[in-house]
């Protein structure tokens, strides 16, 4: 108790970020104080079980109503002729029988019934949303259910803005070091949303779908992040190879805190720079995800104990320190392009990396699908199929250390290889092309495919 009382929101929402993933597991979690409708979604979205407050009839009697499109304020005059109900969407007695201008015209002259009437609107409004709630849990479907409705149930009259919004003025970008927090488009009339652009080069971490939302298309989903923390067995280990702002970290250890039955994750960060990390921690509103104890500890200390969760970070030269980590079972490898960051994507670099796994099946997952990427990946000995789409990009990329049971790149992938003008991994000199071409030639992933289909490595 007591939390709940004065301070913002995001300070509220970074305590429970701190506390809830230390009290136990098997007991209900309660946070006195907290009431309306957004909060309760952001409390339970981090943990929380259990709420009592008296906002949803403490505000009722200043006119205060809550909806599924936000809250509407019954004193003003915009709806003094509103033969609507609070929420078209509401099953309550109030919303059934009685519509916006009558609650305005009690309201206005101060009529006690229009307390009563509106409060107990609000009151099944919030029970019927903690319902949802539950049910999304149950069905595994919380995330969505989340995203889909935090950004409305505290909107002040969003159907009637009291006035009309000013124009956003134009602001230098937030910086540290060449870093900046930009604005960015929805992807398809999406929500717009803010990412970390890396200036020298322009590049956007994450920069056409929401962060969050790629962060679990592209790794959490394909990695089996969830069916690994459900099962039994030894530490589980991911690479994160580009920590950046720590979003695809971040998803990880959301989704292995909700899905863990008692599992280990050892998550292992690779990173040489990490401003855009604290930018992002910086100005953390825009970056839900970062209200977590783990980002604050990576930077402080260089690694985050949880309860079912170890995150070390190593800072520095990836190319360096892959060496000698601990053998994944999955790898995220989320560097800067080619463009930027060549010499992460040369066939030396990712053969180092398949022979440190050797022995163990390991999967890597990148958001990349130019020719020479997969060439690279091919010609270091990995077996390579398609990812998930991202945006405008109609298929990612996934390589296992051993022969997976999944779809491979095949015929169609070597008619391209063949037809690319820019087909040869980064860093690979002329002399080196026919090396790169022999061991496409050599790689046990074209076994079923005919000599025909074959025919395009053969051609100059």
């Amino acid at each position: 108790g007591g939390l709940a009382v004065g301070e913002s929101a995001a300070v509220r929402e970074a305590q429970l970020d701190a506390v809830v993933p230390l009290l136990p597991p098997d007991r209900p979690r309660y946070l006195m104080g907290l009431g309306s409708p957004g909060d309760l979604l952001e409390a339970i979205q981090r943990g929380v079980d259990l709420f009592d407050c008296i906002w949803p009839n403490a505000v009722a009697r200043h006119g205060l109503a809550v909806s599924s499109l936000g809250r509407v304020d019954l004193r003003r005059g915009v709806y003094a002729r509103a033969e609507v109900p609070i929420d078209a969407r509401c099953a309550c007695d109030v919303c059934q029988r009685h519509s916006r201008a009558f609650l305005h015209h009690l309201v206005r002259a101060e009529e006690p019934l229009a307390w009563t009437l509106i409060a107990t609107h609000n009151v099944h409004f919030v029970l019927a949303l903690m319902r949802e709630a539950r049910t999304a849990l149950d069905a595994g479907r919380f995330p969505q259910f989340y995203r889909a409705h935090r950004g409305t149930l505290d909107a002040p009259d969003a159907e009637n803005p009291p006035t009309s919004p000013r124009p956003a003025r134009v602001r230098r970008p937030l910086q540290r070091g060449v870093w900046s927090l930009v604005e960015r488009p929805g992807w398809k009339g999406g929500p717009a949303f803010r990412a970390v652009r890396h200036d020298p080069s322009g590049e956007v971490m994450h920069g056409v779908v929401p962060p969050d939302d790629e962060a679990d298309a592209l790794y959490v989903g394909p990695m089996g992040v969830v069916e690994a923390a459900r099962s039994d067995g030894p530490p589980w280990v991911v690479w994160d190879v580009g920590l950046g702002a720590a979003t695809t970290a971040m998803a990880i250890v959301r989704a292995w805190e909700a899905a863990s039955t008692g599992r280990v994750l050892h998550l292992i960060s690779f990173e040489r720079d990490l401003d855009p990390l604290r930018l992002a921690l910086d100005h953390h509103d825009h970056f839900p995800r970062l209200r977590h104890p783990g980002p604050r500890a990576l930077l402080r200390a260089g690694a985050f104990d949880g309860t079912n969760v170890r995150w070390t970070l190593r800072l520095g030269d990836a190319r360096a320190a892959l060496h000698d980590a601990p053998v994944p079972d999955a790898i995220a490898w989320d560097p800067f392009s080619t463009d930027v960051d060549a010499p992460m994507w040369t066939v030396e670099v990712l053969r180092a990396v398949r022979m440190r796994c050797a022995g163990r099946v390991t999967s890597l997952h990148t958001y990349a699908r130019a020719t020479p990427v997969r060439t690279a990946l091919l010609a270091a000995g990995w077996f390579v199929g398609p990812g998930p789409a991202s945006g405008p990009k109609e298929e990612t990329t996934q390589a296992w250390s051993e022969a997976p049971d999944a779809p491979l790149l095949g015929e169609a992938f070597l008619r391209k290889w063949a037809a690319s003008s820019a087909r040869w991994p980064a860093g690979t000199a002329p002399a080196d092309r026919d090396a790169v071409r022999d061991a496409l030639r050599r790689h046990p992933q074209w076994s079923g495919l005919d000599a025909g289909a074959r025919e395009a490595l053969e051609r100059p």
